[in-house]
């Protein structure tokens, strides 16, 4: 539980560090809201405010282990994935779930939003990709990858693209418009 967990604040050096007292899986930086997602390993995520270097926001509500996020590039929104096979998405401000999806057969690797937000895309140990609509939650398409665990995804500017890459280090580059 993170109420009750140590979330103290360390100098050395130049460098500060925030220390959660519980196993973090990822995290995500917002620059223009300078706030710091961090998934955690009991099943939360937490918010943090990088100004002052406290936790403001903890979106509950997975019910395994999260292993991704990301921040929409405007719009005050998380989208996290977990072992639990859910994506979730969140309002950054007040903790509530927006959303979730049930789509992957198992766990949840990666999520992240198009560089405009239009769009989110998900992916996981079973290899597909998803991507999603942010406006409603709507899957436009979806990629059949080659059952080998995706480990980051990645919009171009255009939209256009999307790159993936595996854990047998293959990189794809995903012709969005051709399908």
């Amino acid at each position: 539980n993170l109420e009750n967990s140590d979330l103290t604040e360390c100098f050395f050096g130049e460098t500060s560090y925030l220390k959660l007292g519980v196993d973090i899986t990822q995290c995500a930086y917002q620059p223009r809201r300078r706030k710091l997602a961090v998934t955690l390993s009991d099943s939360n995520v937490c918010i943090v405010d990088i100004n002052s270097q406290i936790v403001v926001q903890y979106l509950q509500g997975h019910k395994h282990t999260v292993n991704a996020v990301d921040f929409h590039p405007n719009k005050p929104l998380v989208v996290t994935g977990g072992l639990d096979t859910t994506i979730k998405v969140w309002d950054e401000n007040t903790g509530i779930c927006l959303q979730e999806i049930v789509q992957h057969l198992g766990n949840v690797t990666v999520v992240r939003f198009s560089k405009d937000g239009s769009y989110f895309a998900s992916s996981g140990e079973e290899g597909d990709i998803y991507i999603w609509q942010t406006a409603d939650y709507v899957c436009v398409q979806q990629m059949r990858g080659d059952h080998e665990e995706i480990f980051d995804l990645d919009f171009d500017n255009t939209n256009q693209y999307l790159i993936s890459t595996n854990r047998l280090g293959v990189i794809a580059i995903w012709d969005l418009l051709r399908g």
